[in-house]
């Protein structure tokens, strides 16, 4: 639903979505799956709030490798690339 509706918040679903995520946990895998596939701003809401969770890693990758490869993407917005930015910002 976030790559093939990147800029909406669905009157507030993604948010209940992304805490059934959250609480059922054994999502990581396929959240990094889709933010390689298509990068939305919602998929990197979910990173940043496991980066200020103190984690590092996600699914076993590094983050900030991950964040790296967002915002040097040719498939990611100009926003969404500044925002992977900000993040790895955040994280030193």
């Amino acid at each position: 639903m976030f790559e093939r509706f990147p800029g909406e918040d669905a009157f507030e679903m993604y948010w209940t979505i992304l805490h059934h995520f959250e609480g059922r946990g054994n999502y990581e895998q396929s959240l990094l799956q889709s933010l390689r596939r298509n990068p939305s701003p919602f998929a990197l809401l979910m990173l940043r709030r496991i980066v200020n969770a103190g984690r590092r890693e996600c699914a076993g990758e590094s983050i900030r490798n991950v964040l790296q490869a967002i915002a040097h993407s040719h498939d990611a917005s100009q926003e969404l690339r500044a925002e992977a930015e900000e993040v790895l910002a955040d994280m030193e």
